[in-house]
């Protein structure tokens, strides 16, 4: 809430609490600073936060996996929104159209279509819908 207005100091402020034991963190407050973050370009700190919440013991869900993997493509991190994917599929968090939607296009800005169209074929494979934005 503090993100979407621009309140980036008292999201801050939030997450200093949640470090020093004041305040339990849950997965809906990560996804919301982690998109914070990632609209205000502070990918680093974003990254950061992902590291310390999990090192806390927080789960992440399939939201947060997608959020990180579509920072890192905008931060044209493309290596490291593998590694995300691969985090993912380890923790086994199944992939929605949202993330193929980020995954193919991840995959065509680094140039490579035909690991997109692979993505796109998988996606039908497990069920999920394509969506307009797929195309």
């Amino acid at each position: 809430s503090y993100g979407r207005r621009g309140m980036y100091g008292k999201a801050e402020k939030l997450l200093g609490n949640f470090k020093k034991g004041d305040a339990k963190i849950d997965i809906q407050t990560v996804n919301s600073l982690i998109d914070m973050y990632n609209k205000s370009e502070q990918y680093v700190k974003a990254e950061k936060l992902a590291d310390d919440v999990k090192s806390m013991g927080v789960a992440f869900n399939e939201r947060t996996y997608t959020s990180l993997i579509n920072m890192f493509c905008h931060a044209r991190e493309f290596a490291k929104a593998e590694r995300v994917l691969r985090d993912m599929d380890r923790a086994k968090v199944p992939r929605n159209v949202v993330t193929y939607n980020v995954l193919i296009d991840l995959f065509l800005k680094a140039n490579d279509p035909d690991h997109a169209l692979e993505l796109f074929h998988e996606m039908i494979q497990a069920g999920i819908e394509p969506t307009l934005v797929t195309y």
